[in-house]
């Protein structure tokens, strides 16, 4: 926990399913509350700025013992006076609607049982099967020409996966085809990079997978994936794509893989839910 003194402002997200997810503690609060700290709650928030004494300190770490022992988080301290003036008054401008006693423990039955007030991996693993974290893969892909007997099985595929859409204005069906063992399966999520040979990859929009396809039945040495993703009127270029991600982002992405660590996964949805709306 936070070291914080008498009269100190502690702004967090204690909505309800900031509480079901494990991500924040109404009994940790309840205790900051029993040394006189005034807690304060804004939904969504996802800020993290701390002002102590005459310094600031803003960046991506949480008060959790994942965020100390196995994220990578990055925070930047600053005893600049306008700076830490600045995050003052941010702080203050988010400080409106105060918890009490009684609201604070009206939350306690909502957080989940075993998580741990400190935060940690209880907490992460339960915030993680709330929201049904699912790993991205990443397949990087190549545009070819069919031959008929595969062109029809193609076709067939995608009119059946036109009826599992699940939006039917905003999204599109694409398929592509991968050799040896499907790796693919309904529910995944993937991000095709395709080369088509004009010397640019392009990325299309996050897509869902909703069925594979044998290409050659009676071999099974090749399937077609189909996936609904949103329409996209210009894909970026790969370079461009990964310097809007994270550092190191081209190297993570550079060739097919199963991109695991839910940071990377959040950002790259984030960036199609910015680009796309």
């Amino acid at each position: 926990m936070l070291t914080l003194r008498k009269g100190s402002l502690l702004v967090v997200n204690a909505s309800k399913d900031a509480i079901e997810a494990g991500q924040t503690s109404p009994r940790a609060l309840l205790r900051y509350l029993d040394r006189g700290v005034r807690i304060f709650s804004v939904e969504n928030l996802h800020a993290k700025v701390f002002v102590l004494g005459r310094r600031a300190f803003v960046g991506s770490t949480n008060v959790s013992s994942s965020s100390k022992e196995s994220l990578i988080e990055a925070v930047l301290e600053t005893t600049d006076p306008r700076a830490v003036l600045d995050a003052r008054r941010f702080i203050d401008d988010l400080a409106r609607q105060e918890l009490g006693r009684e609201a604070l423990r009206s939350l306690v039955p909502l957080e989940p049982k075993g998580s741990r007030a400190r935060g940690g991996a209880s907490q992460e693993r339960t915030r993680r099967k709330k929201t049904r974290f699912r790993p991205l893969r990443v397949e990087h892909l190549t545009t070819f020409d069919m031959d008929e007997s595969e062109l029809l099985i193609c076709d067939a595929g995608e009119r059946e996966a036109r009826k599992q859409k699940r939006e039917k204005r905003k999204t599109e069906i694409q398929s592509f085809r991968i050799t040896g063992k499907t790796r693919h399966f309904r529910g995944d999520y993937v991000l095709q990079i395709v080369d088509e040979h004009r010397g640019d990859e392009y990325v299309e929009p996050v897509g869902f997978v909703l069925r594979t396809k044998a290409s050659k039945p009676k071999r099974g040495k090749a399937y077609f994936v189909y996936v609904e993703v949103r329409r996209c009127k210009r894909r970026p270029r790969f370079t461009e794509f990964c310097r809007k991600l994270w550092r190191g982002a081209k190297k993570q992405l550079g060739q097919s893989g199963t991109l695991t660590q839910p940071e990377w996964v959040d950002r790259i949805h984030g960036y199609w839910k910015t680009r796309l709306g």
